[in-house]
């Protein structure tokens, strides 16, 4: 049992144990013990109006699970514990030492949570909490079993993660009540050590130094607990510069993302965030292409508090006026390549609004408020995804303008005639009313009128979004966007693909069997088949083929050429096959002579050699006579050339005589 020294008072205090550690000693065990217990009562709140599934009085719409997500040493799992201590329930824990796969889930949990008796101690189930602690580092499966509990529980199930915008958790938030948890304010957190933890321990820190721990900490108050109580046992005497000094060399290193650095210039001098230097905002500066998007996007939602007599818009103006020489600032720094002015452009773009406008978060749009309490207090920059979709209306309007543009049936104007003219008022109507009157019987009517333009199924989906566009401008449009059921334009999609490919415009090269290369427009006078173009030559084991030139077939002349080429490989063919055979040596004395066995087989494949080269002879003797067709016909056109194919005949016709 721990030693106790009493006060002069009379009052009981415990002697500080060297042995147990700062941070379990001075766990707390109440909500009026925590250092910043917002996210305890709602929590708190929440477990007492939590009605079992099929119970009297349970609402189907709301959740029977809270995700409690936050950085590590933010106090997740202490909250749990202290708020199930002061409502009188028993927490049954499941956490990464666990396995918690689909198949360990369904057969340890699954079965428990319908169950009356949890545990020992727990009599029924409205005194249990399962606690999923770092439910997003399940084993596969585990998010999704843990889905499936919740649909059915007769008990409250409380999940906690590090990073709420895993992809794990994106279905898993659709069932769950979502529970951020934030740093503490660093004054908080310095009132909450120097009463609870310095000043029962006997160590006296000025506030502006443990300040400093605190932000080096990253306000993980575990971590600076550790951090203080190993200071403590490694010196007996500790001066304000080596604890400094030790505070510097234990700096906790910190991830931080785009949204991460958007919410510390946005929210700095907030009730969610505290001031900063310049310095350090210059430190923290994440991507200079799409902070200051983030700044412009949301600096209107603030509106910051009156001083010095500036009022609200007055502060708008500034900022926007800041956000104005920023721009200028980073046409420079990419136009003329003059990075000297980079550090402006940060000042301006991000640093300067932000001063400007900071303060209480209002909105002008509905709902947004909403958003900012329970999501991200940031909102994604709007024009990168208006960009991109201007962009691929642009590039579907080329290619609309390059497909219609057809000789016989398609248009003659530019992009803007298209988009101005033919669109709105040629293309709307037919390529959209039928599918909205008719339903499915009217999907052969709009591909036909397609096939007449040469329109794609994604030309289709631009001339539809068009209307709505109108509609958007204009309060009372004349003909408002037609109403097409999904189901309609499913099936319109399925007969457009069913009937259609997606062929390229350029010339495709056709490759032919004799590796000659053929242009698609082979019927032009003086270039295709019926011009007078000359034929390339055709080499085969040093036989040339001459195809013959003027208005004759290239047909007839392609099969000839092939013919001498088959001529001449025969002939080679024939020469290699009338090689003489060695003759094979008698058996030395003491060898094996040939069985019968080898003696049949070897006159077996005599045969079929001397059948096989009938066979060749047969086939020698008809490229002869087509060889000798065609050269009756070259000798007019090339003297020489039908010289070299005598020669070539002769030569063939003499080795052919000599293989008979």
């Amino acid at each position: 049992m721990a030693a106790v020294s009493t006060s002069a008072t009379g009052t009981a205090n415990p002697v500080p144990s060297r042995s147990e550690l700062w941070a379990d000693k001075y766990k707390p065990r109440s909500i009026a013990e925590m250092c910043y217990p917002v996210c305890a009562n709602k929590l708190k709140a929440w477990l007492e109006t939590f009605t079992p599934i099929g119970s009297p009085g349970d609402d189907p719409k709301k959740p029977h699970g809270v995700l409690l997500s936050g950085s590590p040493g933010v106090g997740k799992t202490t909250t749990v514990y202290v708020v199930a201590h002061e409502l009188g329930r028993t927490v049954v824990e499941y956490n990464a030492s666990d396995f918690r796969s689909r198949k360990s889930l369904k057969e340890n949990v699954s079965d428990l949570i319908s169950n009356r008796a949890f545990s020992v101690s727990a009599t029924s189930y409205t005194n249990v909490i399962l606690l999923m602690d770092e439910v997003d580092g399940c084993d596969i499966g585990g998010v999704g079993e843990v889905i499936e509990m919740l649909k059915s529980t007769r008990i409250p199930i409380l999940c906690t993660c590090n990073d709420r915008w895993h992809p794990k958790l994106r279905s898993l938030l659709n069932y769950v009540e979502d529970m951020r948890f934030s740093h503490p304010p660093c004054n908080i957190v310095a009132n909450y050590l120097c009463d609870r933890v310095l000043a029962r321990e006997g160590i006296s820190l000025s506030k502006p130094l443990l300040q400093d721990i605190i932000k080096n900490s990253g306000s993980d108050i575990r971590n600076m607990l550790n951090n203080l109580q190993l200071w403590c046992l490694s010196r007996t005497s500790l001066e304000q510069r080596q604890l400094a000094e030790c505070a510097a060399q234990s700096t906790k290193d910190s991830d931080a993302g785009l949204f991460d650095a958007a919410e510390y210039f946005l929210l700095q001098g907030t009730s969610r965030g505290e001031r900063h230097s310049i310095a350090e905002m210059q430190a923290c500066y994440y991507n200079a292409d799409l902070v200051d998007m983030f700044v412009q996007e949301n600096y209107l939602h603030y509106n910051p508090q009156p001083v010095d007599g500036r009022d609200w818009m007055e502060a708008v103006s500034q900022a926007a006026t800041s956000i104005s020489r920023s721009d200028a600032a980073q046409s420079i720094m990419y136009y003329q390549q003059n990075w000297s002015v980079s550090r402006f452009h940060v000042l301006s773009s991000s640093i300067a609004p932000c001063v400007y406008t900071r303060g209480k978060y209002e909105t002008f749009m509905t709902g947004q408020q909403k958003f900012f309490d329970m999501q991200r207090p940031v909102k994604f920059p709007t024009w990168l995804g208006h960009n991109s979709s201007a962009n691929k209306n642009r590039r579907l309007l080329r290619c609309i303008a390059m497909q219609a543009s057809h000789p016989a049936k398609g248009v003659s104007g530019s992009q803007e005639d298209v988009v101005a003219d033919y669109i709105p008022h040629g293309w709307e109507r037919p390529l959209t009313a039928p599918l909205a009157t008719k339903g499915k019987d009217g999907v052969a009517e709009v591909i036909a009128f397609m096939d007449q333009y040469h329109l794609m199924r994604d030309d289709w989906d631009l001339v539809q979004a068009l209307p709505h566009y109108k509609h958007m401008q204009s309060p009372s449009p004349t003909t408002p966007p037609a109403n097409i059921a999904t189901a309609v334009k499913s099936a319109f999609t399925r007969e457009f693909n069913k009937t259609h490919r997606f062929d390229s415009f350029a010339k495709s090269t056709l490759k032919r069997g004799d590796g000659e290369t053929q242009d698609d427009d082979e019927g032009d006078p003086g270039n295709g088949a019926g011009g007078n173009r000359k034929a390339g030559k055709v080499v085969a084991d040093g036989v040339t083929a001459v195809s013959v030139t003027g208005s004759s077939d290239a047909a007839a002349t392609k099969k000839k050429g092939k013919a001498a080429v088959g001529a001449a490989t025969t002939s080679t063919t024939a020469a290699a096959a009338r090689k003489p055979r060695a003759k094979k040596s008698a058996p030395a004395d003491g060898a094996a002579r040939p069985t019968a066995k080898k003696k049949a087989a070897t006159s077996s494949t005599r045969a079929t050699a001397k059948a096989s080269t009938a066979k060749t002879t047969a086939k020698r003797k008809r490229a002869r006579a087509a060889s000798s067709e065609s050269e009756t016909e070259s000798v007019s056109s090339s003297p020489s050339s039908s010289s070299s194919s005598s020669a070539s005949s002769s030569s063939s016709s003499s080795d052919v005589s000599d293989s008979e």
